[in-house]
């Protein structure tokens, strides 16, 4: 995938943020649709919403315009 230049030109931390949010958000994804097919539990796409968030709170404390 390409980086987006103004991601690319953030601080390390932003970027690291950055990619943990989309892999975070891909396991949020990933347990909704393992919910919706039966095979999947409320408490797994719940814990994966709450290490998404947790990431995202973490960057915008530091970098929220």
């Amino acid at each position: 995938s390409q980086a987006i230049p103004e991601v690319v030109a953030q601080p390390a931390d932003f970027r690291q943020w950055m990619a943990d949010s989309v892999a975070q958000a891909a396991k949020l994804r990933d347990a909704i649709a393992a919910y919706k097919a039966g095979s999947g539990t409320v408490e797994a796409a719940d814990g994966a919403y709450k290490a998404l968030s947790k990431t995202c709170t973490a960057c915008h404390d530091v970098y929220r315009n």
